[in-house]
């Protein structure tokens, strides 16, 4: 089963960011609420980084993206890497 076959099943609500396919990176929830997509935030700004510089890509992902609530069916999305701090 994909996950698209899974979410269909569970949740048919569940949104999904137009032309960010590659960075899902599963799905999930939170307690009480509907299973909806997981994104990875670095996946997002890369792609948005083939169209624009990367500062570009991480600026219009802050004010466009990260800050978008859509409703009760918002996609999760997650850090999945960290700079270490030294």
């Amino acid at each position: 089963m994909t996950w698209r076959e899974e979410l269909e099943e569970v949740n048919p609500d569940a949104l999904t960011l137009h032309g960010f396919d590659e960075a899902i990176v599963g799905i999930g929830s939170q307690y009480s609420k509907s299973v909806c997509v997981v994104y990875s935030e670095q996946k997002i700004i890369d792609k948005l980084a083939e169209e624009m510089s990367y500062e570009d890509a991480e600026e219009y992902y802050g004010f466009n993206i990260a800050c978008a609530f859509m409703g009760p069916h918002t996609p999760i999305i997650i850090k999945t890497e960290y700079e270490k701090v030294a």
